[in-house]
């Protein structure tokens, strides 16, 4: 990432351009967007004459106007190759996204596959089997494969039920070989109940008891936390009121057949949690609540977004919901607890359309699928906060964190590269990050912006792109009014560079006093950022109360260190202050970052405040971690003078002391400076004295005194692992992780164990090739000092041998179909069985690959005798993770016989 935007490295042109101001243009959107491309051409590997550049459409925001391109060689479009101009309402350019294809030059040969004939390959390749739930689409395009680079193909899109997919397919149009096949669904691995937002939310409680799913069923408990709604501007016709109205329709798109409630009574709609119609009402509601916020309260009016469907019951029953952009609709699952009946599922569906809708179409692969999940999931928690802040991190708080799956979460401290993962989970930096500044901004105005950054996207924006984009929104809505908001929490996540955008304001704020005759000096260090400082413009705003007047800072000798003085003003008063920096491009820094809404306030007067002492007491200690050191958060209004540990050995009597000395951060700590021995026990208190004329003092405990013992050992994790079908288990790896990283061995009785363990927690992982464990590991085992923790495991082999009944052995070698097909990774315990039969010895292979024939695991090698035998995948590669969803082939090779089959896994 360059400083003004995102460069190829292989080409040296521009992806991004960030922080534009191209003014000077006059005309039309796409006139001013054109010349501006023909100025900078080589800057964006464009031809000097635009002649591959083809008008798509033209968005217009609150923000400006936003000219979409696409890439056209010779009448045929490129695939995936979009360029999108964005202009304030000023008529000037300010961001530029590109993904045009600088190799892709020519058209390979013409078109020898008919469009039917494409369609027809495609439903073969795919043994399309059920009915579609959407029209089959076709486009003749260029498109980069990786074997072949740049092929003329039929872009074949078949959205049905069996395969379950929205899939598009390149059907080479010159000799019709499948150059690419993914599915365009946006899914999501929901199984939600349907309140506002959700049952857990406004019971205040975690998942468990009497709230669980509990297949579906009624429960006082469950039902309880219904509340009723008004279903706003339902169609009224023939005689009953229907779930249809101008911002959501309910609509039978899939699989399993649905008719909805029509009512004479409009106030009938009135079901309890194990009934479908009740998904279906909930589903309207938040569906037409979604797109009120979108275009009443936001201003985004889009005509896509009016008269939005949705599916309460679709996916033919399985545990997944998506969005079908071709379609334009939602459709919700049933798998676990049911999708439609979670609130953070319907939004989190909802907002992929804006993905669409909005910026004209996205990629859904690498970096751009996690931005486009953790935007769906920053849409849902911020409505799902502004209704309960109760485990408000918690994303799909229903439908997932329970037996079902994990959910996701948008409260983390991930930063970005180093803790961001491929796919859905990526996204939780971007959510994230957008739910901390939502904090600072609210609601309405972060929403405001996220919106408004859609314009902006372009086709395949990776996550620093998007925050790019979402600074720029800003400028163009606020001319930059909250970037010392958006560009610190987007420092925090790794996603922009403050230095790039702001000055820098280092100032420790001014405590409580009780001088009431002399001035208040606000001293900071002030670093200029991309821009330098304007000297007439670094002001303190303050005033008793509330800021209402100003103050110029005066550099003061020292490097980058600016004064102001607030002037005495009496006693018994609170004064308020912020700081504002602004440089020569006008713009402004703040500290604290958000006022007025967040200021520095201290007090005047005499201080009868103590400190207050924040201490972990210590637990028992090992005699060979000694000494121990004692450790205190410890604050005061004023300020504090000295931290003291009061302590003694095997007596009450505190007869000896030491000092903690400050370490930062309100932080005081400091060692014992006696020797001990085991089975001694240690007593001590903690008193903080402040700098006040009163000399506050406070004490922790309040009374009597905290205690320990010294021990002489420390812990024990061990345990015995079970082969069954073997009677020596020795050999099994078993992998301790947490507080330590370690690796033993079984013996020949399968006993393991990992002794002289400090206090912590730690996680026991056991791993023998051919075996899965029960349980897979055993997780937060806590240790500590002198315990002992018994974790055992039973391992069963992956391939199991099966009689025929008769104990005969099969005459021919054959290789079933995997059953369940399709299946699913999301599920606990997933696992799809393989069944297979030898008619003689001799040796074995299984091996799983994925559609580019790549090995991704092998489940058995080695020699095996005639039998019938099954083999289990649980959908993980040879390193133990998830693989993607998609189709994959699995093989057997016995002797001379090779078979081969298709399985579809999906996440």
């Amino acid at each position: 990432t360059y400083p003004g935007g995102r460069i190829d490295q292989k080409t040296g042109v521009f992806r991004y351009k960030y922080d534009e101001y191209a003014d000077g243009y006059v005309g039309t959107a796409e006139q001013i967007a054109r010349a501006y491309l023909k100025d900078r051409a080589a800057q964006f590997g464009l031809d000097a004459d635009l002649s591959t550049l083809k008008t798509r459409m033209i968005k217009y925001s609150k923000g400006g106007a936003h000219v979409h391109f696409d890439q056209v060689i010779g009448n045929v479009p490129v695939f995936g190759a979009r360029l999108v101009v964005t202009l304030n309402p000023d008529n000037v350019v300010t961001f530029v996204a590109n993904s045009f294809h600088l190799n892709v030059r020519n058209v390979p040969g013409s078109a020898q596959i008919s469009e039917s004939q494409a369609i027809e390959i495609a439903r073969q390749y795919l043994n399309v089997t059920g009915r579609l739930f959407g029209r089959q689409r076709t486009q003749l395009v260029l498109f980069e494969s990786k074997d072949r680079g740049t092929e003329l193909c039929w872009q074949v899109i078949i959205p049905t039920e069996q395969p379950l997919g929205n899939w598009e397919v390149m059907v080479n149009a010159v000799d019709g070989r499948i150059s690419n096949v993914r599915d365009r669904r946006m899914l999501e691995n929901g199984r939600g109940y349907i309140w506002d937002p959700d049952p857990l939310t406004t019971a205040n409680v975690s998942y468990g008891g009497a709230y669980t799913d509990n297949y579906d069923q009624d429960s006082n408990a469950l039902n309880d936390e219904r509340i009723e709604v008004v279903l706003r501007d339902l169609t009224y016709e023939n005689g009953v009121y229907k779930l249809q109205g101008p911002y959501a329709v309910l609509a039978d798109k899939e699989s399993p057949s649905d008719t909805f409630p029509e009512l004479a009574d409009s106030a009938g709609f009135k079901y309890t949690r194990s009934q479908q119609e009740f998904e279906d009402v909930m589903v309207y509601y938040h569906i037409d609540l979604s797109t009120r916020h979108l275009i009443l309260d936001l201003g985004y009016d889009d005509p896509d977004q009016r008269e939005f469907q949705a599916d309460p019951h679709g996916l033919s029953g399985d545990d997944n919901s998506h969005y079908i952009d071709g379609d334009n609709y939602v459709a919700f699952g049933e798998g676990g607890v049911d999708d439609a009946e979670d609130a953070d599922v319907i939004w989190h569906e909802h907002a992929h359309s804006f993905q669409t809708n909005l910026t004209g179409g996205m990629s859904y692969s690498g970096e751009t699928m996690s931005l486009q999940e953790g935007s769906s999931d920053y849409w849902a928690a911020s409505y799902s906060k502004s209704i309960n802040t109760y485990h408000w991190g918690y994303v799909f708080n229903w439908d997932g964190h329970n037996e079902f799956w994990n959910g996701r979460r948008c409260d983390l401290d991930w930063v970005y590269p180093d803790d961001y993962v491929y796919g859905h989970d990526g996204g939780q930096i971007w959510s994230s990050a957008l739910m901390n500044i939502w904090d600072d901004l609210g609601r309405t105005l972060t929403d405001e912006l996220f919106i408004e950054t859609h314009y902006l996207w372009g086709y395949s924006p990776k996550m620093q792109d998007g925050a790019q984009a979402y600074i720029q929104a800003d400028r163009n809505l606020y001319g930059g009014e909250h970037l010392s908001v958006i560009v610190l929490h987007f420092d925090e996540h790794g996603l922009a560079n403050w230095d790039d955008y702001m000055a820098t304001i280092v100032h420790t704020p001014l405590s409580d006093t009780d001088d009431y005759q002399n001035d208040y000096p606000v001293v900071a260090t002030i670093t200029p950022g991309p821009q330098p400082l304007d000297q007439n413009r670094l002001w303190v705003i303050w005033g008793i109360g509330s800021p209402t007047d100003t103050l110029l800072m005066q550099p003061t000798g020292n490097a980058d260190e600016y004064q102001a003085n607030i002037p005495a003003s009496g006693d018994n008063i609170d004064i308020s202050y912020y700081i504002a920096v602004v440089d020569q491009a006008d713009q402004v820094t703040y500290d604290p970052p958000n006022p007025p809404d967040t200021l520095f306030t201290f007090h005047v007067g005499a201080d009868t405040i103590k400190p207050v002492i924040t201490h972990t007491p210590l637990e028992d200690q090992a005699q060979q971690d000694w000494p121990a050191t004692v450790s205190a958060t410890v604050t005061d209004n004023y300020g504090v003078d000295t931290v003291i540990c009061y302590f003694s050995v095997n007596q009450k009597t505190l007869d000896q002391s030491f000092g903690l000395s400050s370490a930062g951060n309100d932080l005081y700590s400091g060692a014992f400076p006696v020797s001990v021995q085991p089975n001694d026990s240690v007593f001590y208190v903690i008193k903080a004295f402040d700098i006040s004329n009163n000399q506050n003092q406070s004490q922790s405990p309040a009374t009597g005194e905290f205690s320990f013992r010294i021990l002489r050992g420390k812990g024990l994790i061990e345990g015995y692992v079970d082969l069954t079908d073997n009677s020596d288990d020795s050999g099994v790896a078993i992998y301790l992780s947490g507080s330590l990283e370690d690796t033993t061995y079984s013996d020949a009785s399968g006993y393991y164990s990992f002794a002289e363990l400090d206090t912590g927690t730690y996680n026991v992982r056991p791993q023998m090739d051919g075996y899965n464990s029960t349980p897979e590991s055993v997780n937060d085992i806590a240790v500590q000092q002198d315990t002992t923790s018994d974790v055992n495991f039973t391992l069963d082999p992956i391939i199991s041998g099966l009689a025929d009944g008769a104990g005969n052995a099969p005459t021919t070698y054959k290789l079933e179909q995997n059953y369940p097909n399709p299946f699913s990774g999301s599920r606990r315990e997933a696992v799809t069985m393989i069944k297979y039969q030898l008619p003689k010895a001799g040796q074995v292979e299984l091996a799983i690959f994925n559609i580019r024939g790549q090995k991704v695991r092998t489940l058995f090698s080695g020699f095996q005798n005639a039998n019938y035998y099954v083999a289990r995948w649980d959908g993980t590669n040879e390193s133990g993770r998830k693989v993607s969803s998609g189709i994959y082939i699995y093989r057997i090779k016995a002797g001379d016989f090779v078979q081969v089959r298709r399985m579809l896994f999906t996440k």
